[in-house]
């Protein structure tokens, strides 16, 4: 499970090295631990490929095609009217379903499912997915729904191999994570117990500061006991931070 989610955060530990790199003697066996961690990605390349990753998101699209059609047939409707109902273009459904576009978009879908009556995982074939509980905005600040992580907008696919229940995941909006990470692309995480495990140190996380506020941001041990280093694929970061908690992101999903 973990191999997919490698190429999204390798981008943030090479800005990470950059940024720190020469601030502090004892941190100089960094560039060699990200030099490995760009090598990975370099073998994921080659390992996973890139043919067999376009496979995988064209297989995952046809699968919400006969979603779609499916449920369109189980309550008789037809493309005009719904899409008109929904105030969407028609040629864009049209496009989905002959495989002339991967996707639609989630404001097409939600509009679509809004008019049904229906959640928007009854379009897409994906319940018993995991919920969706926030976005990720600005400065990759983590907005979660009104509930918080016990609330969720929708539900969305599960990581493969899952191997928890305690799952969520947020939806990244805009370029705040560039060039690691792309609008629309939903990152996983699992929120069991606080504290920050040891085996989120040098990963990307969701965490927690002292004072409530959540972010996406590749974790580093602090210069001072029980403080973090947070760095972001910019390069920016903020040192000796006080967590709550650390949750390492156990899969990226492009959108």
């Amino acid at each position: 499970m973990h191999n997919v989610v490698r190429g999204g955060f390798a981008h943030a530990a090479i800005f990470a090295s950059r940024c720190e790199k020469g601030k502090r003697n004892s941190h100089r066996d960094d560039a060699s631990h990200l030099s490995a961690a760009n090598g990975r990605v370099t073998r994921l390349g080659a390992d996973f490929g890139t043919s067999h990753f376009e496979l995988m998101m064209s297989d995952e699209a046809e699968l919400r095609r006969e979603a779609l059609r499916r449920f369109m047939d189980e309550r008789g409707l037809k493309v005009y009217p719904w899409a008109k109902k929904a105030g969407i273009s028609e040629g864009s459904i049209r496009n989905f379903l002959t495989g002339a576009s991967s996707s639609l978009s989630a404001d097409t879908l939600k509009k679509l499912a809004r008019v049904a009556g229906v959640p928007v995982w009854a379009l897409t074939g994906e319940e018993g997915g995991v919920p969706l509980v926030g976005y990720v905005g600005a400065g990759a600040e983590v907005l979660l729904v009104e509930g918080g992580e016990t609330s969720e907008l929708e539900r969305v696919e599960a990581p493969p191999d899952a191997d928890g229940t305690d799952i969520v995941a947020v939806r990244v909006k805009g370029d705040s994570m560039l060039p690691a990470i792309q609008d629309g692309w939903i990152l996983y995480y699992q929120r069991s117990a606080d504290g920050v495990p040891d085996d989120s140190l040098g990963k990307m996380c969701v965490v927690c500061t002292s004072d409530g506020r959540m972010f996406v941001k590749f974790l580093r041990r602090g210069y001072v006991p029980h403080r973090y280093n947070l760095l972001n694929a910019t390069g920016s970061f903020r040192e000796d931070v006080e967590l709550l908690w650390a949750s390492r992101v156990i899969w990226i999903r492009p959108n």
